[in-house]
Order: structure tokens, then sequence, then C-alpha cells
């Protein structure tokens, strides 16, 4: 294992035990190494705060905005109105490509096994016996 993946493991059972504490934690044992004169000691306790910050510091989930979020913004308000549409006709597209996304035929596509959301008579208006 490189000395880079240990630190990282090292930072990410720092901040599993002590949370946002690690960092602090980390640079006190680094100034405690210090004192004792140990500078591999001090570059890594150094290297390990530094990664704990890193790992505090990203995001643990991809969360997903709120549409009113999206749809508050400026721009979006610009391109709606360049557009010639509504809000509501966005939320009602951004609802059907979510309900489309990860509704039961999304996770029957992931399968490779599904048959697609959309009939030919969705497409084509006509039945499909016709």
């Amino acid at each position: 294992m490189a000395q880079s993946e240990k630190t990282r493991l090292a930072a990410k059972l720092m901040v599993a035990k002590y949370g946002i504490a690690a960092p602090p934690i980390a640079r006190m044992r680094a100034r405690q190494a210090s004192r004792q004169r140990d500078d591999a000691a001090v570059a890594t306790w150094t290297a390990i705060s530094r990664s704990a910050t890193a790992v505090l510091s990203r995001s643990k989930e991809k969360g997903e905005v709120a549409l009113s979020d999206v749809l508050g913004g400026g721009v979006v308000k610009q391109l709606i109105a360049a557009d010639q549409v509504t809000r509501e006709d966005v939320e009602h597209l951004m609802a059907e490509t979510k309900r489309r996304r990860d509704g039961p035929v999304a996770e029957g596509n992931k399968r490779n096994n599904a048959a697609p959301y959309w009939s030919r008579e969705s497409v084509t208006g006509r039945d499909k016996c016709a």
C-alpha cells in the first residue's frame, strides 16, 4: 500500500472516530511529535491532518437540488422567457423525466430486459393493430 493511501486511510479512520475534530487532533499530534523532534511523525501527522480536512470538505452524498432552487435562478428565468414557456411547463417536464428515470421501467432497463417506456401508439397516435 502506498504511503498516500495509508495517509488517506488514517484520515478516514480519524474522521470516523473523531468527526470534525479529526484535523485539529492530527495537528495536535504533529505538534507533540515536533516537541519530541520526530520529523517523520510531524510530516505524517501533518499529511493526515490535510487529508482529514479534505475528507470532511467533500460532500457526503450527491443530493438532489430542489426544483424550486433551479427554476428560481436568473439564467433559468431568462431561458424560460426566451423559449416562451411557463414555469409550470418546465415543472411538468421535469416531473415526467424524473418519473421515467426513477420508475419501474428504468429499473428494468438496468437489467437490460425491459420494454421501452414509449409505445408505438404514443409515438404515431395509431393503434398497434391498425
